[in-house]
Parts: C-alpha cells; structure tokens; sequence
C-alpha cells in the first residue's frame, strides 16, 4: 500500500514532507483482501442481524406459548369459579324456596291457631295494643345532658313466627315483613335505634311536627306463653290499624 497524491499534470507521486496524500493506491493481493475483507464483514454483520431477528421471533414465540398457556389456566380457573358460583346460586334458591315455604307454612299454622282468616292469605301480624308513651330523649347543651319528654305511641305487634326460633335467624323475615306493612299501618318513615339521639333538639322539634308518622325505635320480644314472637314499636303518631290486624 502507496500514499500518494495527485499532480496537476495528471499521475501520482508519493507523498513528501509538506504534501499531504490525497489517494492510497493498493496492491491487487491488498485490495483482494481488503475486499474479502469487506465482504466477511458483511457476512458477520448479516448473519448477526439474522441471529437476532431470529432470537427476537423465537423470544416473541416463546412469550405468546407462556402467555397463552396462561390464558389458558386462567379460563379454566374462571370457568370452574363461574361454575362453583353457579352452583351457590342453585343452592342459594333452594334454601330461599325452603325458607319461603318454612315461613309461608308457620305463617299459616300460626293465623290457623289464632283464628286469622283466610289462613293461607292473611300476613299473620297482630297489633296487640297501642297506647301513649313519653320517651325520653337525652340532648347536650354546653355539655349538660338535658332530658326531654317526647311524646309517642309504643305498639305491640304480634307476629306470626314461633318464638322457640333464635332471633338471629328469624329477625330478617320478619324485617321485611314489617317494612310491607308500612304502607298498611300509615308509617311513611323507618328510623334506626339510636339514629334521633344523634339530632339535635330543633331537628326533633321540627320532625315532631310534621305530618308524616314513623318509627324511631324497635324492640323484640320472645313471648313463650302465646308462644310467637313480638315487636315493639315506638312511632310518632296513633296507627291506622285495618281491619284484618285487629284482634277480634
């Protein structure tokens, strides 16, 4: 390999001091191998790229078989909890058809015991008796407890439900019960136990004063000598009691 530059006369000479190449002229056994050279690394730089691309498919490949398999175990796993849930909900009908049919026939061996006609239509709820009642609702003020006399009506309503039945299993049934005889009974709101000791005393003032009646406070008793349970209700007002729930 020569450096060399070229003349202004055509040709070329070597490179001297002060006169800097312009060209390189080569051998042919060193241009030869330059272009083998070349093309091995060409080669190299081919087959690398095919490698990866390679790699990087057989990567993709085996990402996808992993993920799929996962999908795979998963929609099994979903299938199989769609079909244990499927399962509870059958079994979850049946116990509400059983339970329906326990109530409905202790609902009509009750109203059938008490004389309540027709036995398999009546709701089986008896209003015992109501009567005025002053509750005592406690207030804060300036961090004294002030005690103050509202007055209400306390009415006891018997139910259809065999007091020999823990409270824990039947107090749903006969919650719903009670809130399908709203209507009946001319209550329009339900107030939790404790929820009014929470207001304060122009709220209850101003509730008092409305038009609408409701309950504030519910009781139960377990009343072994009539042998049913019995609710006690604390309301604003009087009931309008029909006719159908009346003891005769």
């Amino acid at each position: 390999m020569e450096r060399v530059y070229k003349n202004f006369t055509g040709g070329y000479s070597k490179e001297k001091d002060g006169k800097e190449a312009t060209h390189v002229i080569l051998t042919v056994d060193e241009y030869n191998k330059l272009i083998k050279d070349l093309k091995d690394a060409q080669g190299d730089k081919r087959r690398a790229e095919e490698k990866a691309e390679k790699d990087i498919r057989s990567y993709k490949a085996e990402a996808n078989n992993i993920i799929s398999k996962e999908r795979e175990a998963n929609q099994k796993s979903l299938e199989a909890l769609e079909s244990d849930l499927k399962g509870k909900r059958v079994e979850i009908d049946r116990l509400n058809d059983l339970n329906a049919n326990l109530s409905r026939i202790m609902r009509e061996r009750a109203n059938a015991k008490r004389g309540l006609k027709p036995k398999k239509e009546h709701n089986g709820y008896l209003v015992l008796d109501s009567q005025q009642y002053n509750y005592n609702f406690h207030y804060l003020i300036q961090r004294r407890s002030i005690n103050y006399a509202l007055p209400c009506w306390k009415v006891k309503i018997q139910t259809p439900y065999d007091s020999s039945i823990p409270f824990n299993t039947i107090k749903t049934d006969i919650e719903k019960d009670f809130l399908n005889l709203f209507k009946a009974l001319g209550l329009n709101r339900y107030f939790q136990n404790g929820l009014l000791e929470s207001k304060s005393k122009d709220f209850i003032d101003k509730l008092w004063n409305e038009d609408f009646n409701f309950v504030f406070r519910v009781t139960y008793k377990s009343n072994y000598k009539t042998g049913l349970w019995e609710i006690e209700l604390l309301v604003r007002a009087s009931l309008t009691v029909p006719e159908n729930m009346r003891i005769v």
